[in-house]
């Protein structure tokens, strides 16, 4: 609670193990270890139940392991090796420096009012509360972190590509002893290990799930009859309409994204060329990206990747309670997944994994409810990452051998 005689010190603490860029935290895993780009704690506050304190970081799978114990490590020494002077002067200095300028803001004041008479705060909290912060000293801060940081206490969360981090997970050891390890699903409920060695059933291959795949779509034959695609889908994000437009030829490719009908950006591959619009504004990809797009372009994705021998047949997964194929093709900057229905055929699901600039983005996309059009089945449905929200889409339109010009890929 506010209130608690511990309130600052315990703040202090939490800066100075995890509290910004200068913390233990990030020093730790990306000044020195480089295995992410921020590492951070937080501590909250409230006066109703006990309160949580977290520390954490998006990592490469490679360290998973490596980046819990560190986290584990930082926790344990701010509880048993005092901070150092420099550590503890540096923190104070930051929350003097943003508390001077949170003041010059009317809302701060009203905040602090409320504060005050919601926390049951005395009337001078705010008065003396760069006093009280000066006069934090060392052990306040080590008494504050024993307190309320515990590593004996704690749960290691990781979500992630689980067949790239379980098994050096499991040979994690701290302080002398075996983490166990339990597994759930995406809503919590306990669940077994995942078998990610299962074996596949004979005689399949990826040939022969792509096969399968443009049988459930509509046949060979009717695909092969394709020589342009426009696929167009629009859903609603935080009360604002997103569309997506997709035009598609045998060696080109555009897409657009739509914010209540205006143009936000744009990729566009052909040939030997791959950019991204942003308004006025064209920026060429890597050219990693270049050789990656080409694996993957055609009127069907699977078009390329089922001939290339880059593709890779990697087993099954669970996508939305089925079982489904899962292929892999990776490239120089993009690392894409297709999964496919093991008992329809049809496509459920593409993710990738996507390394540009020094930094990693992930998508994922499902697909449901395919539909015929024109004798070829679409999913009606599409669920895609949009950022760190999900965006659902509904199929408007799909147009099969449709003439397009040269500036429909500009």
């Amino acid at each position: 609670q506010m209130k608690n005689p511990d309130y600052l010190n315990a703040l202090m603490a939490n800066r100075i193990l995890g509290g910004g860029a200068q913390a233990r935290l990030f020093l730790n895993l990306r000044e020195d270890k480089a295995y992410t780009y921020g590492a951070y704690s937080g501590i909250g506050d409230n006066k109703y139940v006990p309160s949580l304190f977290d520390a954490g970081a998006s990592v490469r799978n490679a360290v998973t392991d490596s980046a819990v114990v560190e986290i584990l490590k930082e926790i344990d020494r701010i509880i048993v090796e005092p901070v150092s002077e420099e550590e503890l002067d540096n923190a104070k200095a930051k929350y003097v420096g943003n508390f001077v300028m949170a003041l010059e803001q009317p809302q701060t004041i009203a905040r602090y009012a409320l504060n005050i008479e919601t926390e049951d705060l005395p009337d001078d909290f705010y008065k003396t509360y760069l006093e009280r912060i000066n006069a934090i000293t060392v052990e306040d801060v080590q008494e504050a972190a024993t307190k309320y940081f515990t590593s004996a206490n704690s749960r290691v969360v990781v979500v992630g590509k689980g067949s790239d981090v379980i098994e050096n997970l499991e040979k994690v050891t701290f302080n002398g002893k075996e983490v166990p390890i339990k597994f759930y699903d995406k809503k919590g409920v306990a669940t077994d290990k995942p078998d990610y060695d299962a074996p596949l059933p004979e005689g399949v291959s990826i040939q022969s799930i792509l096969d399968a795949y443009f049988d459930a779509i509509g046949g060979q034959d009717e695909v092969d009859k394709i020589s342009s695609l426009k696929l167009v889908y629009e859903g609603e994000l935080q009360g604002a309409k997103v569309k997506t437009e997709e035009k598609r030829l045998a060696d080109k490719y555009a897409m657009t994204t739509y914010m209540n009908d205006a143009p936000m950006q744009g990729v566009v591959a052909k040939g030997d060329e791959v950019y991204m619009k942003q308004g006025g504004n064209k920026m060429p990809m890597p050219e990693g990206m270049v050789s990656d797009m080409q694996q993957v372009m055609g009127i069907f994705p699977e078009q390329s990747f089922g001939v290339t021998d880059k593709a890779k047949l990697v087993g099954i997964e669970d996508v939305e309670g089925a079982k489904a194929y899962k292929i892999e093709v990776p490239g120089e900057t993009i690392q894409a997944s297709y999964f496919y229905d093991i008992v329809s055929g049809l496509k459920v699901k593409e993710a990738a994994v996507i390394n540009m600039g020094g930094q990693t983005q992930s998508q994922e996309t499902l697909f449901m409810d395919y539909q015929e059009i024109d004798g070829i089945k679409f999913p009606s449905k599409k669920v895609s990452s949009f950022g760190p929200q999900q965006l659902e889409s509904s199929l408007l339109e799909a147009v099969i051998n449709k003439e397009f010009s040269e500036a429909d890929f500009e």
